[in-house]
């Protein structure tokens, strides 16, 4: 049996996101294993992802109301594929991208003919929802699928005979040929499991015998500027570096019960704008990447003391969990076999040096502890209550 599991770890000191060449021979190498493509393609790729979002702006409003999704793909070559409800004669687009000094062509195919819009069907998740719950009551996820245009209810369960009629029930009570119901049965459950245990190196304390490792994210301040270190909610509210024992206080945090996972912590070490991916060498933040521009198939990576350094793709924007531990749809889902207890907190970033999020839960086998994905929270969490990034 599979679970999410809040995944928990704890890295030093300050968290930023690399220069644009900052790490740049580290992630094309990721880049071309995870997508099969040569290193010259996912350079060129990389560059695309960091400056595509502007173009894609120019996209939604064009197409505002008609947009069924927007995803990319990533093989043999990247570019943006955009479904629009209604009719329209398909055309392929070349639009320059990024700035004086170095510019390149971000290709984006407009495919017309898909019979519902994003928004009305994001509109619909909780009447699939609460239609899907009469028949099963192991409910992971609810999302929208902007690639193929269904709404995905994944549950736990396997494929058996009983299951497969009551599947049959559901789509024919959904009555709705325009927005298709896919159910999909999986092994792993929704659990928070910060990995606590006792007598181990002290990390963080979370009751007399209990100790959590976490991961910090990244360098963030308020709007007085004044600078904390940010990390998931539910790691310790006081640890310390594991490296070198700098200690860090809690200052606040937003729980899972308050829509979101995430805490902010002062300490005397030199907050900055780098971030660790490797356990010596660091990043600088150059930027962030919020939930309306992430994509499903970008490609994004996170770092982390149970796995440290690795990446994944999208498969899931906006997420909605079907447990009251979790509430809000605001979820990413990463399709990746890497991540692991103590993971948590943790940085997920793109294209180098933007932030994505803060990693949050991870789906991992009961009995073995395979990874089948992970969850972060987007960086509007951070903006929304307040605090900003450390540029």
């Amino acid at each position: 049996m599979k679970k999410i599991l809040a995944l928990t770890i704890l890295i030093s000191s300050s968290c930023t996101f690399a220069a644009s060449n900052e790490g740049i021979e580290q992630d094309i190498h990721s880049y071309s294993l995870l997508h099969g493509v040569s290193t010259a393609e996912a350079n060129k790729a990389l560059f695309l992802e960091a400056n595509r979002d502007s173009a894609l702006e120019v996209i939604e409003k064009e197409f505002k109301g008609r947009i069924a999704g927007i995803y990319i793909e990533s093989s043999p070559t990247y570019k943006i594929v955009v479904r629009v409800k209604g009719y329209g004669q398909n055309e392929k687009r070349n639009v320059a991208v990024g700035n004086a000094i170095s510019k390149s062509n971000l290709p984006i195919d407009i495919q017309y003919g898909a019979k519902e819009t994003r928004e009305v069907a994001k509109g619909q998740i909780n009447k699939a929802q609460k239609l899907v719950k009469n028949y099963f009551n192991t409910i992971q996820t609810i999302s929208y699928n902007e690639k193929n245009g269904n709404i995905i209810v994944e549950v736990k369960g396997k494929s058996t005979t009983e299951n497969l009629k009551k599947v049959d029930q559901v789509q024919s009570l959904w009555k709705n040929p325009n927005l298709p119901i896919e159910i999909k049965f999986v092994n792993w459950t929704i659990k928070p499991l910060v990995d606590a245990h006792g007598g181990t190196f002290v990390a963080g304390q979370i009751s007399p015998t209990m100790y959590g490792d976490c991961t910090t994210a990244f360098g963030i301040k308020n709007a007085s500027g004044t600078k904390y270190m940010s990390t998931a909610a539910h790691c310790p509210n006081n640890f310390k570096n594991k490296a070198d024992g700098t200690p860090y206080t809690f200052v606040g945090e937003i729980l899972f019960a308050q829509s979101n996972d995430f805490q902010w912590n002062s300490t005397t070490a030199n907050i900055t704008n780098k971030f660790y991916v490797g356990p010596t060498t660091t990043r600088t933040l150059t930027g962030r990447r919020t939930l309306s521009a992430t994509k499903i198939g970008e490609s994004v990576c996170h770092y982390g003391l149970s796995t440290g350094y690795s990446c994944g793709t999208v498969e899931a924007v906006g997420t909605t969990i079907d447990s009251p531990g979790y509430p809000g749809s605001f979820w990413v889902k990463v399709n990746t076999n890497t991540c692991g207890h103590s993971d948590s907190g943790g940085p997920v970033f793109t294209a180098l040096t933007i932030a994505s999020g803060i990693l949050s839960l991870g789906a991992l086998d009961d009995v073995t502890q395979e990874c089948y994905g992970y969850y972060y929270v987007p960086t509007d969490k951070i903006y929304e209550n307040g605090f900003s990034f450390i540029y």
